[in-house]
C-alpha cells in the first residue's frame, strides 16, 4: 500500500521522487501487511522502481516486526526475483 503521508502505524519507507521520476511527490510504502492482489488483476500502469529502493524494501522485509515469517519468505521471494 502507497501512502501520501510516513505514517508510524504502517511502518513505512519512503518511494523519493529523486529516485522515480514518474511520482509527482514523495510516497510511502507500508510495510506492515501485504496486500493480496489477484492474479487476474488488470494493470492499468507500472512503473521500475530504481534498485536503491528495491534495496530498502528487501532489508525491511528481512527485519520487519510485523510480517510473518512465512509472510517475509513468499515476499522476498517475489522481490529477489525481480533483482
Amino acid at each position: 500500500m502507497i501512502n501520501t503521508e510516513n505514517r508510524a502505524m504502517y511502518d513505512c519507507i519512503p518511494i523519493l521522487v529523486s529516485q522515480h521520476s514518474k511520482l509527482v511527490q514523495d510516497r510511502f510504502v507500508s510495510c506492515k501487511s501485504p496486500l493480496t492482489v489477484p492474479a487476474d488483476a488488470q494493470v492499468t500502469e507500472s512503473y521500475k522502481i530504481s534498485s536503491e529502493f528495491l534495496k530498502e524494501l528487501i532489508a525491511k522485509v528481512e527485519t520487519s516486526k510485523f510480517l510473518s515469517k512465512q509472510q517475509a519468505v513468499d515476499i522476498l521471494a517475489e522481490l529477489k526475483a525481480i533483482v
